[in-house]
């Protein structure tokens, strides 16, 4: 068990106002065509200037479930809190979109279930899991994503989103390979197919046509941009460069790289994190305490 004055608190803090910041950042770039990636936040057609998307609300909504007895109890509690919610999110994916009744493009209907959706709202949750409680935050990564997802593919993705999360706020000094090839070890009959696509993952690029919303293609995008990059602004740059799904990628990898670096990561020295719409997201200090009251019952 951590001690209280052992929980980062900070680094959580900043990890999740890192990914909102990137979320606000990447969405005016999201399936867009473009030819530069500015240092400034910019106004999207439809958009309210600085808002986030649906993958920080639904984040928040999942974390919010922290407080429940265990991770089945949570899984009904996001449900609930989903469909609440539901008629304030932007953004929506369609698997989302699909759990709560709503109608799905023809285009999008092969995606439902097995989108990157349950990576992107669960992949925050290894914050609340020590190193040592890797069981527990699988159950919670899983039955959390299930309640969207349930490809293998996806709950894959989503596993091992949540403990690079996990391994960064602990310090375990794990490479991403290495962090990869223990969760890949710890589930059972996983293709050759998955498994190819992460063994060329040290030769792996970009499509041209930008990051879909495949969840493995997803994690392998901001795995990319955080393993090279030391900056959070410089890695919502390079996840927007990739085109595609540009707020999910840059959320990501700009949290994880706020997390490994901490202290030096410049997350402070961006000159528009005020203008971000935080007053739409005022529960996210409340939830950084629901994840250190679940690190310290741990």
């Amino acid at each position: 068990m951590e001690h209280s004055a052992d929980i980062p608190r900070n680094s959580i803090s900043t990890a999740l106002r890192a990914y909102a910041a990137g979320d606000a950042f990447g969405v005016a770039y999201e399936f867009t065509e473009f030819s530069e990636v500015t240092d400034d936040l910019l106004e999207k057609s439809g958009w309210p200037f600085g808002g986030v998307s649906d993958d920080t609300l639904l984040t928040l909504l999942t974390l919010a479930t922290l407080g429940a007895e265990n991770s089945k109890v949570a899984a009904s509690n996001f449900l609930s809190k989903l469909k609440i919610a539901a008629p304030d999110l932007r953004g929506l994916g369609p698997t989302t979109r699909f759990a709560l009744g709503m109608s799905v493009k023809d285009s999008e209907k092969d995606l439902i279930g097995r989108s990157n959706g349950g990576m992107m709202r669960t992949a925050l949750l290894g914050l609340a899991f020590p190193i040592t409680s890797a069981s527990q935050r699988r159950e919670y990564v899983e039955d959390l994503a299930l309640v969207t997802h349930s490809a293998d593919e996806a709950i894959l993705a989503a596993q091992i989103a949540a403990a690079l999360f996990s391994h960064a706020i602990g310090n375990s000094g794990a490479s991403t390979d290495e962090i990869i090839s223990q969760e890949l070890n710890s589930f059972t009959n996983v293709s050759e197919d998955i498994l190819d696509k992460f063994r060329a993952r040290k030769k792996w690029r970009a499509p041209d046509a930008g990051i879909s919303l495949d969840p493995i293609e997803t994690l392998l995008a901001f795995t990319s941009v955080a393993d090279k990059c030391n900056s959070v602004l410089e890695a919502y740059k390079e996840a927007c460069r990739l085109k595609g799904d540009t707020d999910t990628v840059s959320a990501l990898a700009g949290s994880l790289v706020a997390v490994r670096h901490a202290e030096v990561c410049g997350f402070e020295e961006i000159n528009w994190l005020e203008q971000v719409g935080w007053d739409e997201i005022s529960e996210l200090e409340s939830i950084v305490d629901l994840i250190c009251m679940k690190r310290f019952q741990l």
